[in-house]
């Protein structure tokens, strides 16, 4: 193993000391396959060895391990792991401390990273495939689903919802247009739906405005 492209994280023994008592730990092959790719330097094997621990995934849950792995994988360039520390931070899952100031700070970078990806071919399948589901291939519907499900997506929906609501940043519902609209156009039903309200509503607050001038 070349000692530059360990994490420096894993250490793979089949024991740890816990107060007096010894415990034997043991892992499935596929488990072991795991931890040797992400301690060998694997940026997916890692930021999927952080999502074991935070699930407790065939390990024991261990949060403090989960958050290592995945800022180990995040700062790799993985942005599936950039949004699942988002989601940590923001709903201060796994036991980690609420701070919408990082969480806002990895939702971005899980953005603008899915914004630097050539995604044209993706572009408005999500849309097509919602509304007119019974005319597109088999082949289209499931990239408009693997598109929906992708954590840059995800991550701009979530962005959408802090800059709307003002959660650790200025509230800004420009911007929260503005990440909506481009996971709409990836195809998130959600982003979609909160998009219509927004306009729903914006025009009968004007309708009232008018009225009441």
């Amino acid at each position: 193993m070349k000692q530059n492209q360990s994490t420096g994280i894993l250490r793979l023994k089949i024991t740890t000391n816990k107060g007096n008592n010894m415990i034997k730990e043991t892992y499935s092959d596929k488990v072991k396959e795991i931890m040797q790719k992400a301690e060998d330097g694997d940026v997916k094997a890692v930021c999927k060895l952080g999502e074991m621990y935070l699930l407790g995934w065939r390990v024991e849950k261990d949060y403090v391990k989960a958050v290592e792995w995945l800022t180990t994988a995040a700062r790799r360039g993985d942005v599936r792991a950039m949004y699942e520390l988002g989601m940590m931070y923001r709903y201060g899952r796994g036991g980690t401390e609420r701070d919408a100031v990082k969480a806002i700070a990895w939702f971005t970078k899980a953005a603008e990273a899915g914004e630097a990806v050539d995604v044209k071919a993706m572009r408005g399948w999500g849309y097509v495939y919602r509304f007119f589901g019974s005319n597109v291939s088999e082949e289209d519907r499931e990239k408009a689903i693997k598109a929906e499900k992708a954590a840059d997506v995800k991550a701009m929906y979530e962005l959408g919802e802090m800059y709307l609501w003002g959660e650790g940043v200025e509230q800004n519902h420009i911007k929260a247009e503005k990440w909506w609209g481009k996971a709409m156009s990836r195809g998130h039903k959600g982003a979609m739906y909160n998009l219509w309200w927004m306009y729903y509503w914006g025009r009968l607050m004007r309708k009232y405005k008018e009225m009441a001038e």
